[in-house]
């Protein structure tokens, strides 16, 4: 089975979001995509670049934009990112 969305006429409206950006929004969120699994609270943020408590303003921000969401779970909290979101990422790794 494919798990690919289809995405249609949303491209541009999805661009159009992405390209309101922050550079550093712009890193979270491609690392995000590529990740196969929902990140969790405490991710090691070390091939980022960034700092702590960059990586946190952004995922702050992201999940603002409703682009990601956070699921509490007994332990931890996990942050997946949005399936739309996700799949025009992983087809458009340069946007």
């Amino acid at each position: 089975m494919n798990n690919e969305i289809y995405l249609g006429d949303m491209e541009d409206s999805i661009e159009c979001h992405l390209q309101r950006l922050s550079a550093t929004e712009k890193k979270v969120i491609h690392w995000l995509a590529n990740q196969t699994e929902a990140v969790e609270k405490f991710p090691k943020t070390a091939n980022l670049d960034l700092s702590t408590s960059e990586f946190w303003a952004a995922i702050q921000s992201l999940m603002r934009r409703c682009l990601l969401d956070k699921l509490p779970s007994e332990t931890s909290s996990y942050f997946p990112i949005n399936p739309v979101f996700k799949s025009y990422l992983k087809r458009n790794p340069n946007d």
